[in-house]
């Protein structure tokens, strides 16, 4: 009888294995071939039947190909299987489409550890259709909430999925170099073909499986972490920040929801209170990495470089090899002037992984401030290598050519960025000034345009638009963006002698002389202020003896100077205010001294001729002196009134004296 048993038992055994093996061999994986790499996923149909279904149908029918690795966190996970993701132009609603149809929630108990596809869906539980996401860092908190259906399992896989989850990222987590995240073609094959898969054994299991009932507390819990967790993914961060305390409030201790606190808290600005709560979870768990990370984070960002280190020695004594706090001390060390230092952990970013971009990039920036441009610029061009996107280092080798006079390239290169980036202020700015430096002034304007709606604070920004307004001779409008960086800072010498340059070409002396006292008495050394000084004066005293003027010459010191005077206070508070007033006044200003400098000269040299002067240009004066009774507030009304008076002169100086000569003559 035992022998029978014995036998029977081997039976039984063979014949398990064999089911195993078959399942092993004959089961049906899926294929992603990225422009990054390959992706084997294996599938879970005991747990996820539906799921599993439905991602070998969308796989098989070509759904996948095309669409990108849309939004990618870095020890988080990587999402993809968004249709829209194909069209670019699309970028607003990245992470909204779908196939179609939605497939019922199958959550069950595998962990979301590293390599593990789950359905990315929105807050509703059944609202998963196309999308999924590959976790790159254990993200427990996601159990039970999401439905796993897969993993990967080739070394291969892991790889690739390290290189996509390692690019770098804009606003709402898009990848800025799009084609490496691109998935090119999916692959439904049997297993018995992947000759490289890892033995990676069963998946771990959650102990406390889902049928067991959870307390209503437990589910209150759970539902408002996930909220907030979703509101944190759409970069909602007051409704986040609400739904993870009252988490917290359900569970006093949970080092997730801490950690998420701290985080939104840190997102909008509030440091101190998010440090408060990075010292929760050390006080729980004194040895939290990402803890001490994200302190050393918050300090740097606070401008407390000293303690920024602090937590990055203590997280490197626990983890050598942790490439974001090596990173993310050689950037403290690189701000605070510490190049030779910040060099050794760059140095030791790219021995761990030698095509990290932004070390490279960083390390680049490093040689740079020692002086070393050679060694720079090869760093800063194998940085772009590796991320030809980098909009960082594309500023960088933007402004090295500007430098070697290469204008045309360094337009090119500034124009990428904004190609990638079409907000960013330092290519915005770098743009501008080099197409007014090329005298491209209309496409420059665009851009300081541009960049005055979104920095109309930032100090560079004014200052560099009002230079620009000045040097295409907008005086009134440079005037404007002046006064604007002087509330702003009120001592700032530079802005206090361009407007006074600004007041000086518009005639407004006693306003321009102010301004050169001004940046003189802040700083009487300012040798720019003290020539236009000393210019403005000598202007002034020419107008007071007529200078070049043939009018003033003519009329200085008779009873028609003070007819004379009103005339140029009508011109500076009210022609000049008009565009076409300025207008005008250029083109007569340039017409009418080419020869009042020669009759002035001669006026002063002959008091004769000098009379008669004055007497042909009486009837000049009293026309032009109607003005002062007379409101030139608008365009309408300069244009009214100076067109009747050029007509009335016309007609005084030309059309009377045709008209006596030709009745004498009969």
């Amino acid at each position: 009888m035992k022998k029978i048993f014995i036998i029977f038992a081997f039976v039984f055994f063979v014949a398990n294995f064999t089911n195993y093996a078959n399942a092993q061999t004959d089961d049906e994986v899926v294929i992603l071939y990225t422009s990054s790499g390959k992706i084997v996923i294996e599938l879970f149909s005991d747990d996820a039947p539906k799921t599993v279904q439905n991602f070998l149908n969308l796989a098989d029918s070509g759904f996948y190909d095309g669409v990108l690795f849309h939004r990618i966190i870095k020890d988080f996970m990587i999402q993809g299987g968004d249709p829209l993701s194909k069209d670019p132009e699309s970028q607003s609603m990245w992470g909204t489409g779908d196939a179609g149809q939605n497939i019922e929630a199958e959550f069950n108990t595998i962990k979301h550890n590293r390599g593990i596809v789950s359905m990315a869906r929105s807050s509703h539980p059944n609202s998963a259709s196309s999308q999924f996401f590959i976790v790159h860092g254990d993200s427990n908190f996601l159990d039970e909430q999401y439905t796993v259906f897969g993993r990967i399992i080739t070394q291969e896989s892991f790889d690739t999925l390290d290189k996509i989850a390692s690019l770098e990222t804009v606003d709402r987590d898009v990848p800025v170099d799009r084609e490496r995240a691109k998935i090119l073609s999916a692959e439904v094959i049997k297993r018995s073909k992947i000759s490289d898969s890892l033995e990676l054994g069963n998946p771990e299991r959650i102990f406390s499986s889902i049928p067991e009932p959870t307390t209503f507390a437990e589910s209150d819990f759970e539902e408002l972490f996930l909220e907030g967790t979703n509101y944190y993914e759409d970069k909602q961060y007051q409704l986040a920040l609400s739904s993870f305390l009252s988490a917290l409030d359900k569970k006093p201790e949970d080092i997730e929801t801490l950690k998420f606190i701290g985080l939104t808290l840190a997102q909008q600005g509030q440091y101190d209170n998010a440090l408060d709560y990075f010292d929760k979870i050390l006080v729980l768990e004194p040895n939290h990495i990402k803890a001490l990370y994200n302190k050393g984070v918050i300090f740097y960002y606070k401008n407390e470089s000293g303690k920024a280190i602090q937590f990055f020695d203590q997280l490197l004594e626990l983890d050598p090899n942790h490439l974001d706090a090596l990173h993310e001390k050689g950037v403290v060390l690189l701000s605070t002037g510490r190049f030779e230092e910040s060099i050794s952990y760059f140095e030791r970013v790219l021995e761990i992984n030698p095509k990290d971009a932004g070390a490279m990039y960083n390390l680049g920036v490093s040689y740079a401030k020692l002086g070393k441009h050679t060694e720079s610029q090869i760093l800063i061009d194998a940085a772009l290598s590796e991320n030809e996107n980098m909009v960082e280092a594309l500023n960088v080798k933007a402004v090295t050519l500007f430098d070697e006079n290469n204008f045309h390239d360094a337009e090119i290169t500034l124009k990428r960025v904004l190609s990638i980036e079409p907000e960013n202020i330092k290519a915005l700015q770098n743009l501008a000034v080099l197409l007014q430096e090329l005298e491209k002034f209309e496409e420059s304007e665009k851009y300081y345009e541009k960049l005055i709606e979104l920095a109309s604070d930032d100090v560079i920004v004014i200052h560099n638009y009002a230079v620009f307004l000045l040097d295409v001779e907008k005086y009134e409008e440079s005037i404007s963006y002046w006064d604007k960086l002087l509330e702003i800072e009120p001592n700032n010498t530079v802005a206090l002698n361009d407007k006074g340059v600004a007041l000086l070409a518009l005639g407004r002396y006693e306003e321009a002389l102010e301004h050169f006292n001004l940046a003189l008495q802040i700083d009487p050394s300012n040798q720019e202020s003290i020539e236009n000084k000393k210019l403005l004066e000598d202007e002034i005293k020419k107008e007071t003896s007529g200078g070049g003027c043939l009018i003033a010459t003519a009329t200085y010191g008779s009873e028609l100077a003070p007819q004379v005077q009103m005339l140029r206070e009508i011109r500076d508070n009210s022609l000049l205010q008009t565009q076409s007033g300025q207008s005008f006044m250029q083109g007569f200003n340039q017409f009418y001294y080419s020869f009042s400098p020669t009759i002035a000269d001669y006026e002063r040299q002959n008091p004769v001729f000098k009379e008669a002067v004055k007497i042909v240009i009486t009837p000049l004066v009293a026309s032009l002196s109607l003005l002062n009774y007379v409101d030139l507030d608008s365009e309408e009304s300069v244009l009214g009134y100076g067109i009747g008076l050029i007509i009335l002169n016309v007609g005084m100086y030309f059309v009377a004296p045709v008209i006596v000569i030709s009745k004498l003559k009969k």
